[in-house]
């Protein structure tokens, strides 16, 4: 198997790891109504979403790793690669509406929802295109499952 879907299947694996144990109640559409809250987001998350597109823009492509946004001094809010964030440049699961979660923070909880970035299904001007979101754990796992992390 090759060391990049190693790294995928890692990452969507922590998601799930996380969640499993998180919130198991019932599936409450209110909680999976868009959009979802931004605001009070940790300020690393914030920082890192920032460096992401950063690196997106100079580079043309995500980094294939945490480590590697650090590597690249492109990044003011880092180093990244100390913290746990579940990270995958392709995605580690899409939401509804065509959201694609990239990062996950397990650190931080509210209420059955976790801290993660998100890049929208289509770049809009004048709207950035990751974002800092409170995403429900119910959504957070089907989006895992759909992408073939449990």
């Amino acid at each position: 198997m090759s060391p990049a879907i190693c790294r995928q299947l890692l990452a969507l694996a922590t998601v799930v790891l996380i969640t499993a144990g998180c919130a198991g109640g019932s599936r409450n559409p209110a909680a999976k109504a868009l959009p979802w809250p931004e605001s009070g987001s940790p300020r690393i998350l914030d920082a890192l979403a920032e460096d992401l597109q950063a690196f997106q823009v100079a580079a043309g492509h995500a980094p294939r790793d945490l480590v590697e946004l650090d590597q690249s001094h492109l990044g003011t809010g880092g180093p990244y690669g100390k913290f746990t964030f579940a990270y995958h440049p392709n995605g580690l699961g899409v939401l509804r509406e065509g959201w694609r979660v990239l990062v996950a923070d397990d650190r931080v909880r509210d209420a059955g929802r976790m801290w993660c970035i998100i890049s929208a299904p289509v770049r809009v001007t004048g709207l950035p295109s990751l974002r800092v979101v409170l995403v429900p754990l119910v959504e957070l796992r089907e989006a895992a499952a759909a992408a073939g992390g449990g």
